[in-house]
């Protein structure tokens, strides 16, 4: 153990919370915890008609064949941004955009 030094002793949580900060992959996580958050916001059976949606700067996109849907999702996308953020814990969806598949 030549150049090792033992310091105090650290959860592993606490560890990768570090890592994790460390790295400035914060916002890449939080965005995943939004793609997570959608089933939950819109229920499975909507969810299962899509494929897993994609984040990038803010902007979320779900991909749906059905036009009524899309545009019904459309109508609410205030309402979806804010339980999204409000599930997540902080403002990381700034917008959804809904596009055909």
């Amino acid at each position: 153990m030549s150049g090792l030094k033992r310091t105090d002793a650290v959860s592993l949580g606490d560890a990768m919370r570090l890592c994790i900060q460390e790295c400035n992959m914060t916002d890449r996580l939080a965005e995943e915890q939004a793609v997570e958050a959608w089933p939950k916001v819109i229920g499975l059976d909507f969810a299962r008609m899509s494929p897993r949606p994609t984040v990038y700067r803010g902007v979320m996109t779900v991909r749906l064949a059905v036009a009524p849907l899309r545009h019904e999702f459309n109508m609410q996308r205030a309402s979806l941004v804010r339980a999204i953020n409000r599930i997540v814990g902080k403002e990381v969806i700034k917008d959804i955009r809904f596009i055909a598949l």
